[in-house]
C-alpha cells in the first residue's frame, strides 16, 4: 500500500475485498483525475506486481517517475519488480535510488540489505 495516499487506500480496500473490476475503474478514474502525480501509476504497478505481471508494472513505475523523478516509492517498487525477477543487482540500485530519494525509508533499507546478502552469499 502507498503511504498516505488516500485514493490508494480505498481502491487497495476493493481489490483486497475481491473487487478488482471496481478497483480498477477507480484507478482509471484518479488517473484521469492526476495524469501528472505519480501516485496512480504507482498503485497500478502494484497490482500488476502483485499479479506477476512484471513487466506491465515496470512500464507504470516509469511512468510515474517520468511524472516526479523524486518518488522513492516507484524505485522502491521498480527493485521490488527486479527482485520477483531474480535481477538483485538492478533491484539493490532501485532501492539505492529510493534512499537517496527519501533517506528513512525503512522498507527500502530493508530490501537492499537482503538483496545484498544475497549478492554477497553467491
Amino acid at each position: 500500500m502507498l503511504k498516505t495516499q488516500p485514493h490508494s487506500i480505498e481502491i487497495e480496500a476493493l481489490w483486497q475485498d475481491g473487487k478488482k473490476a471496481e478497483a480498477e475503474h477507480e484507478l482509471s478514474q484518479w488517473m484521469k483525475q492526476e495524469k501528472h502525480s505519480p501516485w496512480p501509476w504507482v498503485q497500478a504497478a502494484i497490482f500488476h506486481y502483485e499479479g506477476k505481471k512484471y513487466n506491465k508494472s515496470l512500464s507504470d513505475l516509469k511512468t510515474a517517475l517520468d511524472n516526479d523523478p523524486h518518488c522513492a516509492e516507484a524505485y522502491f517498487w521498480r527493485g521490488k519488480n527486479f527482485e520477483a525477477q531474480k535481477k538483485p543487482m538492478d533491484a539493490a540500485n532501485e532501492y539505492r535510488a529510493a534512499l537517496m530519494v527519501e533517506e528513512k525509508f525503512n522498507d527500502a533499507q530493508e530490501a537492499l540489505n537482503r538483496v545484498l546478502a544475497q549478492l554477497g552469499s553467491s
